[in-house]
């Protein structure tokens, strides 16, 4: 595998403790100015990249982290929202199990007037 720099080396770190590749690479020690640029072009590096899917694999197994854990966790919470008379918990907990399950389909469309319209779908097949 490719020898990483110092700074690279503490990006794959820095990377999984927030999911923020900007923060990451100015807690790596780039500046901040750049971050944003530096990060994206070191997360289109397939050794980079590599290294934190790699990194982030190694997490979840130490934590046990698996979907299923996720999924069982979210049935527990929803059974318990809806046992509480939660009803905006029991609604997020069921709309997370629908995305897991690709339920719903995000779509994003620009304006030419600037705006941003974000329809939900119901279904795999729109």
């Amino acid at each position: 595998m490719k020898e990483l720099t110092p700074k690279q080396e503490l990006f794959v770190k820095e990377y999984p403790v927030d999911l923020n590749a900007t923060q990451a690479a100015i807690r790596a020690g780039y500046s901040a100015a750049t971050a944003r640029k530096i990060a994206h072009k070191l997360m289109l590096l397939p050794h980079i990249r590599d290294r934190v899917h790699a990194s982030m694999d190694k997490r979840n197994e130490n934590v046990k982290l698996t979907a299923e854990t996720v999924i069982t966790d979210l049935l527990r919470l929803q059974r318990k929202a809806e046992e509480d008379g939660t009803w905006a918990a029991a609604i997020k907990a069921t709309e997370l199990l629908g995305r897991h399950l690709q339920m719903f389909v995000d779509r994003v469309e620009m304006k030419h007037s600037g705006g941003i319209k974000v329809n939900v779908l119901f279904g795999r097949d729109e």
